[in-house]
C-alpha cells in the first residue's frame, strides 16, 4: 500500500490534490498490475485530513520503528537507502 496523490484541474484553472490509499493488484487478464483504490482520504491541503494521516502515521510506527520499515525494503525494488528518516517528525 501506499499514499498516492491524485491532481485534478478545477474550471477556474486551479489544480486541486487529493490524496488516496492504494494497493497495487495484479490483473491477469491484462497481464500488469493495477493500482485500487483502498480510502479516499480527501483534499492535501485540508488540515483534517492532513491530521488523519498523521494518526495512522503514529499508529504504524507504533508497531514497528522506521528502521524496520525502511529495513524490509518493499521487495527490494525501491531504493529505501536515498530516505532519509530524519525529516520525519510525528
Amino acid at each position: 500500500m501506499y499514499l498516492r496523490e491524485s491532481k485534478q484541474r478545477r474550471a477556474d484553472g486551479k489544480v486541486v490534490t487529493y490524496l488516496q490509499l492504494a494497493e497495487n493488484v495484479w490483473d491477469a487478464a491484462k497481464g500488469r498490475s493495477q493500482a485500487s483504490i483502498v480510502h479516499n482520504c480527501g483534499r492535501a491541503d485540508d488540515p483534517d485530513v492532513v491530521e488523519r494521516l498523521r494518526r495512522l502515521a503514529k499508529s504504524i510506527l507504533r508497531r514497528c520503528s522506521p528502521e524496520e520499515i525502511v529495513g524490509a525494503g518493499a521487495g527490494g525494488d525501491w531504493p529505501l537507502h536515498r530516505l532519509s528518516l530524519r525529516h520525519h517528525r510525528l
